[in-house]
């Protein structure tokens, strides 16, 4: 339960980027449909959308909802929508990259290195988690040791 809170802000995070389309914003200016172009070439949805499932994934095994049935964690699986996490993402992208910048990432990633990173990008990344993971749990041990020895229980 100690990544609890963690856990349960990235399902909210996740489950908010499930909203409707109606809920998106206006039209997209040039620069927000290259990134958005960006963002689906770069599999960034899609690897949102793996990252919430492995979320999921840790809520089933949790004590307090193991009896939660399968039709519902289907359900709730079938929220996370690749495009509405990109047009989350958008507006931070259009913060940061200037219009060329954009066009430039665009270009890597239509070469044959760009394209194997968004091959391999989604093994990365469950691979990062676990390693993230065991991090964690390496520092939560040595925090707690220390404010033990400190005499905080």
């Amino acid at each position: 339960m100690r990544y609890g809170l963690m856990v349960l802000g990235a399902l909210a995070a996740l489950t908010l980027a499930a909203q409707p389309a109606a809920a998106r914003g206006p039209k997209l200016t040039p620069k927000q449909k290259d990134i958005r172009r960006l963002l689906v070439l770069s599999g960034s949805g899609k690897i949102g959308v793996q990252v919430y499932q492995q979320v999921m994934q840790q809520f089933r095994t949790m004590p307090s909802f193991r009896k939660v049935p399968d039709k519902l964690w289907r359900e709730l699986e079938r929220q996370a929508s690749p495009d509405d996490l990109i047009d989350l993402i958008v507006p931070v992208y259009d913060r940061h990259l200037s219009h060329s910048e954009v066009k430039a990432i665009i270009t890597f990633y239509q070469t044959p290195a760009g394209k194997k990173l968004v091959s391999v990008m989604p093994v990365i990344t469950q691979e990062s988690m676990v390693a993230g993971r065991q991090w964690g749990q390496q520092v939560s041990q040595r925090i707690i040791r220390r404010l033990q020895k400190e005499g905080y229980k």
